[in-house]
């Protein structure tokens, strides 16, 4: 059984994922057996674990459909040998110790191996720090603070504006005589935007698309970014690469979020952040390194321990976190 606790809207859940062989057939069955919730606590897990065992046996607690083996994350409650423990006094798995197998997860422990690196070359985020770990969490709160639709309408502007400017263009002296206020702003911004332009020629410039109309969403600006956790560093390189690729998109999109709310909203404050912050080079650079190493290394491990000889069923026979994972998004 791989299995995992995760969040589910407020509500702490255990996920847990079946596999077995079938000799008659040969081949690797997986099922899930169900996503109900339960404490984080190893004891918990294990409860949780009995009740949903239960379910499948034709009497509670008849010794029947035990665990040969399971798999977890490397830390919090209900992992590795301390779940094995509390399971066993239970009569969910089989009774010698030595045939259970008890495995953790090796894309997690991948994970997590420069987090101690990166938190102190970069930081950690927080709402008082200028580094390449808040500029992401900063990011993923401006998308979160905006109603979707004004979200996606707003990257569509944006995105016309970086594919039609021509950042070469003499945009005029701010400071120069008889300036309007608002001429003043504009040629401040595009002073900004051009210097931003400039840090790379590796930014994504692409043709303006509603997504709205069309529904496509996936691998463009308009997909929504996860929160980047340090110990879960997939969703520290997915988000150090979004916002590498549309750098010059969320920039004017902070922009037009300044030019729009009030500048007492919470909102506006998150876009000034993150609008100040994306125009700091030493920053920026930081977040290329972490997209850079996640491109270059990570993705190697995790496309050598995804990938398998296919001895399922279905879609293939992967890893502990591939499989739950998935059912979380589901």
């Amino acid at each position: 059984m791989a299995c995992d606790n995760g969040n589910k809207k407020g509500v702490g859940h255990l996920a847990k994922h079946l596999s077995w062989w079938t000799c008659d057939d040969p081949q690797v069955k997986i099922q899930l057996l169900d996503l109900d919730a339960s404490g984080g606590t190893s004891k918990d897990c294990a409860n949780g674990i009995r009740a949903s065992i239960n379910k499948i046996r034709e009497v509670d607690d008849d010794g029947t459909n035990v665990l040969h083996g399971q798999t977890t994350d490397s830390g919090g409650g209900g992992v590795l040998e301390d779940l094995h423990k509390k399971m066993h006094p239970l009569g969910l798995c089989v009774p010698d110790f030595d045939l259970c197998l008890i495995a953790n997860c090796c894309i997690h422990s991948s994970q997590v191996q420069l987090l101690n690196a990166v938190k102190t070359s970069f930081g950690e985020g927080a709402l008082d720090k200028v580094n390449a770990t808040q500029l992401l969490h900063t990011a993923h709160r401006l998308q979160e603070s905006v109603d979707n639709d004004q979200w996606g309408h707003i990257l569509f502007k944006s995105t016309e504006f970086v594919f039609d400017c021509n950042h070469e263009n003499d945009h005029g002296d701010p400071e120069g005589p008889n300036v309007s206020a608002a001429e003043k702003h504009k040629r401040s911004f595009l002073q900004s935007f051009s210097k931003v332009y400039a840090f790379s020629s590796d930014f994504k410039k692409p043709v303006p698309v509603d997504a709205t109309a069309t529904g496509t969403w996936k691998r463009t600006v308009h997909s929504k970014l996860q929160a980047p956790i340090l110990t879960h560093w997939w969703t520290v390189g997915v988000a150090s690469s979004f916002v590498f690729d549309y750098y010059l998109i969320l920039f004017h999109a902070c922009q037009t979020i300044v030019n729009v709310c009030p500048s007492v909203s919470a909102t506006s404050a998150i876009a000034s952040d993150l609008f100040s912050m994306m125009l700091n080079q030493e920053t920026f650079l930081d977040v290329a390194l972490i997209r850079g190493f996640h491109k270059s290394y990570l993705n190697s491990h995790f496309d050598w321990m995804q990938s398998c000889q296919d001895l399922a069923s279905a879609q293939g026979f992967q890893s502990h976190n591939i499989a739950v994972r998935h059912c979380f998004m589901q």
